[in-house]
């Protein structure tokens, strides 16, 4: 434990054999604002709590002086931010809380609500969908505290154009047709096809575009489960809502790409799976008919990267499988043996010191960059050390799941993408690796629940979504309806 004075305050914690700050320590600046916490050769690295003069505190990641991974920031009139932080500004999934009770819940860019996000007004109002430089813009679902809702296109947060409303489902009119880029609405009926019924409502008919066999309401629509053959080669098999794709379905191209997830009004929409035939493969969330959100895009000769997609556009790279193989390669004869299991990858040398003078060194290597883990339960870890513990992006994998996602002291932090089998679940986790805060839990039968979460339960607000295209907003307890806002 060392003193060191400076012009602008003074220093309080450990030093390295340079005089550096660097271990655990506390800096007070003479303005007031004062920080503790983790130090890398003079910067604040790692995790700590900045207290600005104004009162503010930051308490979360840092890098190089920078916050940078996931952070609490509680300002001096109320508002508070947990989320996460890339070059000192909000930029990721967060939620924003207002003094007034407001919050929002979602993507953030530079700041900004940017992406897709959830306000939530104390009014009992709320939105879903669209936003760019804090503005509703683009589609979204304007949901009113009386259960009414309006669906359509915002600019600066102004209605421009109303697709379809609460209005409408109840009386069984809408103001538009959907259509999807992937060519899944099928054509007319042709005046000259034949119907063959197969008994019950299970029936084939013929189209200008195709032929479709399977399930029928009583209106004659596409309902329920069935397979439409396109005259282009291409196929669906899967849900059908009124004649439209929703709920799981399978989507094949005729060159052999296939798509396998949910749908929304015939868009890849919710979680899904989209397969090239050169062999490459994606796993992640899908927003009209693009990726949008966490996904792992998995190429041909076996490496993947974790990454955050926007209209289809890889935004941020998490994690790149390539930089752990190269640093395993470049360090396989320096293996690191714990009690629970082995390392291997990027480390630094520590020299401790022993003996009545101190006279005697031993070097010991520490994990510090990207490396592996193989515990000795069967799971293994892939990804970011520090001090010999998970810190930064990585990948957690046991017999049961794989984790994507950002950890801190040896915990999963924030926002991850976690498999299970055919489930996925994109969200906040708690240090338990529970579903703790707002997420996305998909279900591999085309269920879905977008909402908010405390330890492993539903609780608060969320919109379930059912694999047969409908949907209902409620209020959750403990997993459980409490009550019913609107459904479809």
């Amino acid at each position: 434990m060392a003193r060191q004075n400076y012009k602008n305050g003074y220093y309080i914690g450990d030093v390295n054999d340079l005089d550096e700050r660097h271990g655990k320590g506390t800096y007070c600046w003479d303005s007031g604002a004062r920080y503790e916490g983790d130090w890398y050769h003079n910067d604040m690295h790692g995790q700590g709590t900045y207290y600005y003069d104004d009162g503010s505190v930051y308490r979360g990641d840092f890098n190089h002086d920078n916050r940078e991974g996931f952070a609490v920031f509680t300002y001096s009139d109320g508002t508070r931010y947990e989320g996460e932080y890339r070059n000192n500004k909000r930029t990721g999934k967060g939620t924003y809380y207002y003094a007034s009770g407001a919050r929002y819940v979602g993507d953030f860019v530079d700041g900004n609500f940017e992406g897709r996000g959830n306000y939530y007004w104390t009014s009992g109002d709320w939105y879903e969908g669209e936003w760019h430089n804090d503005e509703r813009n683009g589609l979204g679902t304007y949901h009113y505290a009386d259960g009414s809702w309006v669906y359509g296109e915002f600019a600066d947060s102004k209605l421009v154009r109303r697709i379809r409303s609460s209005e409408d489902a109840s009386s069984g009119n809408s103001s538009s047709n959907s259509n999807s880029s992937n060519s899944g609405n099928s054509g007319s009926r042709s005046t000259s096809s034949q119907s063959t019924q197969t008994g019950g409502k299970i029936r084939t008919e013929t189209y200008d575009n195709g032929t479709y066999t399977g399930e029928f309401n009583d209106n004659g629509k596409r309902h329920g489960k069935g397979i439409y053959r396109f005259n282009s080669g291409a196929s669906f098999e899967g849900n059908f809502v009124n004649g439209v794709r929703n709920g799981h379905g399978v989507y094949r191209y005729p060159d052999g790409d296939k798509y396998v997830g949910d749908f929304v009004d015939s868009n890849f929409e919710g979680y899904g799976k989209y397969y090239w035939n050169d062999g490459d493969w994606f796993e992640g969330e899908y927003r009209n008919d693009k990726r949008n959100g966490l996904g792992v895009y998995h190429y041909a000769d076996g490496s993947w990267r974790f990454n955050e997609y926007r209209d289809g556009e890889v935004v941020r790279t998490f994690l790149d499988s390539d930089d752990i193989e190269k640093a395993v390669s470049a360090n396989i004869m320096d293996e690191i043996t714990f009690n629970d299991g082995v390392y291997v990858g990027q480390h630094r040398d520590e020299v401790q010191k022993s003996g009545l003078f101190g006279t005697k060194k031993e070097t010991h290597y520490v994990a510090d960059g990207f490396g592996k883990f193989n515990c000795s339960d069967g799971s293994r870890y892939s990804g970011n050390f520090r001090d010999n513990e998970q810190c930064g992006y990585g990948l957690y994998e046991n017999k049961r799941m794989r984790l994507y996602g950002n950890f801190r002291g040896g915990k999963v932090s924030g926002v991850a993408l976690m498999i299970v089998g055919d489930d996925a679940y994109v969200g906040e986790l708690n240090e338990h690796v529970e579903f703790h805060g707002h997420g996305c839990l998909y279900m591999g039968d085309g269920d879905w629940y977008d909402g908010e979460w405390a330890n492993d339960k539903r609780n608060g607000r969320g919109t379930a979504h059912f694999g047969n295209g409908e949907w209902a907003v409620a209020e959750f307890r403990n997993g459980e309806i409490a009550d019913v806002i609107k459904r479809s």
